[in-house]
C-alpha cells in the first residue's frame, strides 16, 4: 500500500505570537543559565576556600612534625630580682627559667609604693604632742632628767 500522507519537517515562517512565546522562552533560559553559572562559582569559591583550610592545616601539622615543638600557652611563676633588676618567668611544668625581662620603672615605682604603705601599717601612730603643764623650776616633766650636772664647766680662753 502506498502512503497517503507523510509529516515532513520542513521550514515555516513565525508568526508574531510565536516570536513572543520563543522569545519569553529565551530570556527564561538565559536566566536559568546565569544563576547557574553564578551558583557555580559561589561553589567554586566555597570550595577553595575549604580547600585552603585543608592547606593550610596540612601546613601546621607538617611543620610540628618536622621541627619536633608547638607554642603552648604555659602557666609561669613570676621571680622578682629586685637587685639585679629583672623578673624571671619559670615554667611551672618544667622549673626552667622561660623568659627574663627588665624591672621596668613603673613596676619599680609600684613596689617602692607598696613597701612605703607596708612600712606605715607597721609604724605605731603617733600620738599627738601632749601639753606639759608648767612646772616648778627644779621640777621637770615625769620621764626627762637633767644632765646639767654631768657637763663641765666651761673654761675661759686663753688669748
Amino acid at each position: 500500500m502506498r502512503e497517503r500522507k507523510k509529516t515532513l519537517n520542513l521550514e515555516c515562517e513565525l508568526t508574531d505570537a510565536e516570536r513572543l512565546i520563543y522569545s519569553k522562552q529565551l530570556a527564561g533560559a538565559l536566566t536559568d543559565k546565569s544563576r547557574s553559572e553564578d551558583r557555580l562559582k559561589s561553589f567554586q569559591t566555597q570550595m577553595k576556600a575549604e580547600i585552603a583550610g585543608y592547606e593550610a592545616n596540612i601546613n601546621m601539622l607538617s611543620d610540628k612534625i618536622n621541627t619536633g615543638h608547638e607554642f603552648r600557652d604555659v602557666e609561669c611563676a613570676v621571680e622578682w630580682l629586685w637587685e639585679k633588676g629583672e623578673k624571671h618567668f619559670i615554667r611551672i611544668d618544667t622549673g626552667e627559667v622561660a623568659k627574663v625581662h627588665v624591672i621596668s620603672e613603673g613596676e619599680q615605682q609600684e613596689e617602692l609604693n607598696l613597701r612605703q604603705e607596708k612600712a606605715n601599717a607597721e609604724e605605731p601612730e603617733e600620738s599627738e604632742p601632749q601639753e606639759v603643764e608648767p612646772q616648778e623650776e627644779d621640777e621637770l616633766p615625769a620621764g626627762y632628767e637633767t644632765i646639767d650636772s654631768e657637763l663641765p664647766e666651761p673654761q675661759p680662753k686663753e688669748k
